[in-house]
């Protein structure tokens, strides 16, 4: 029951972080009711969103893994800034006020990686599969029900993009009061009682030596490693540990480098296990990609020539969108782009004797990357409102098939006895480098695309995008046919 009640928190948590239902009209609103120009939008108001992610990530990973703060303020603190959102969208009336709501929105999505990560450490390692996909359903289902009640409203009760920010500050407000309510304290600390501890650790320990030699030659399957990284986790809450290295001069430093993971980091990815790299560049590039066209997608279609001119409104009373305004069904869109979107990833896992060959995952990611860049390209010259809905759609469902198979892959060609050799979590480390450094890329496509640089339309934008992924397409089959890795 204590871990079903916290599986509930986490839940529902996780449905009103991202229960948003002005988020598919945000462009339209700052155009029509804020008076913005497309290029202010997405010049000038959204690329600094990505600068603050990226700092507010390695702010809040230091913070969370390093010190005592822990994961749990940051969490409360990423609720406060979500709930702050809608007060600056609500209030706001100038340039500068929006820039500031891009920096606390950083930050608020720089949390949600946190809490990823802190539903970990309050579950035990018996349930991260069931809590993982509990977490992960909840965030689709706050933005699919989110989406379709932002549509109706506007279509049917007549009301405005800024009454759905009320309703978005009344949900971020009981995001933060469910919050006060979540454990703040993880690991061992969770556990009430000696003996619930030691038989957690009893089966962890059963479950690691009936998988032992399987694990010593080679790579075990992924429901197998937990086990070896959940007795791990259990064993760090002993207040102290001596440095792996132990001793003084260079021993001592590679055991702190150890104890921070940087070492086994450097070694992971680019010295030892060369044959997950070219996934990880896949993940490294992608993964900007798509979160810059979820971003600018909507200033795409509000540049469509059946936009209506940007009139502000009176802020006593501002006035629902258009109805000849192409942004007006972005709920309808999002709601069936993120619902068929669950679907795809069901695709490898219901084939995956199929997929299971790498040669046949690389070709598949190959073939796949091609064709998403090619809808990118397509979606900068449509000028229709359906074959462009049509086509994002497409391309959204593409994404997610591909995500699947290259975080299966990378997880499959991680092997077994990295543990074996101090690598304590080998996923833990190799997906939040991969992060990392996409996030990473991100800031320098937006740089690149930005006034700063090339001062790219979004037109030309898209184009580019595109161009990133089937030029990823083409280094993978390069670096595939002459058979080195990346």
């Amino acid at each position: 029951k204590r871990w079903g009640y916290r599986s509930v928190l986490l839940v529902l948590f996780g449905f009103l972080m991202y229960f948003k239902p002005a988020q598919p009209f945000l462009v339209d609103y700052l155009m029509t009711d804020k008076g913005f120009t497309s290029e202010e939008v997405f010049k000038e108001i959204f690329p600094i969103w990505t600068y603050s992610q990226l700092a507010f990530m390695i702010i809040f990973g230091v913070l969370a893994e390093f010190t005592r703060i822990g994961y749990y303020p940051i969490i409360v603190f990423g609720a406060l800034c979500f709930l702050s959102e809608p007060a600056f969208m609500l209030l706001g009336q100038n340039l500068s006020i929006f820039q500031i709501c891009e920096v606390v929105v950083g930050a608020a999505v720089a949390s949600i990686q946190v809490f990823s990560a802190y539903i970990y450490t309050i579950v035990p390692a018996l349930f991260f599969q069931k809590i993982t996909s509990y977490t992960r359903m909840s965030f689709l289902i706050g933005t699919v029900t989110s989406s379709l009640l932002g549509q109706l409203l506007l279509l049917f009760a007549g009301v405005g993009v800024p009454f759905l920010y009320y309703i978005t500050a009344f949900t971020s407000f009981t995001a933060l009061v469910v919050s006060f309510f979540l454990p703040s304290k993880g690991d061992r600390e969770v556990v009430d009682g000696e003996e619930e501890y030691d038989c957690l650790k009893d089966d962890i320990l059963t479950s690691t030596a009936s998988c032992s030699s399987s694990c010593s030659s080679s790579p075990a399957p992924p429901s197998v490693l937990p086990c070896r990284h959940s007795i791990e986790s259990i064993e760090s809450g002993s207040e102290e540990k001596s440095p792996p290295g132990g001793g003084t001069g260079e021993d001592s430093v590679t055991g702190g480098l150890r104890g921070l993971g940087l070492k086994e980091w450097g070694s992971l990815l680019f010295f030892k296990y060369k044959p997950i790299l070219r996934l990880c560049c896949w993940f490294i590039i992608s993964l900007p990609v798509h979160s810059l066209v979820l971003t600018y997608f909507q200033v795409l279609v509000a540049d469509l020539p059946s936009q209506s001119s940007p009139s502000p409104s009176s802020p006593s009373s501002p006035a629902p969108p258009p109805q000849d305004s192409p942004t007006n069904w972005n709920g309808f869109l999002f709601s069936t782009s993120y619902i068929l979107a669950a679907f795809t990833p069901l695709i490898p896992s219901n084939f995956e004797n199929f997929f299971s060959p790498p040669l046949i995952t690389e070709c598949s990611l190959m073939l796949v990357s091609s064709v998403c860049g090619g809808l990118l390209i397509l979606l900068a010259s449509l000028q229709v409102l359906l074959p462009l809905y049509a086509s994002f759609i497409c391309y959204h469902c593409l994404f997610e098939f591909q995500i699947t198979l290259v975080v299966a892959g990378i997880a499959k060609k991680t092997p077994a006895f990295m543990l074996e050799e101090g690598v304590k979590k080998p996923f833990a480390m190799t997906f939040s480098l991969c992060v990392f450094c996409g996030l990473t890329v991100q800031c320098l496509i937006q740089f690149l695309v930005g006034p700063q640089a090339w001062n790219f339309d979004i037109h030309t934008q898209f184009v580019f995008f595109g161009f990133l992924l089937v030029f990823l397409s083409f280094f993978m089959f390069v670096s595939l046919l002459v058979g080195r890795p990346c």
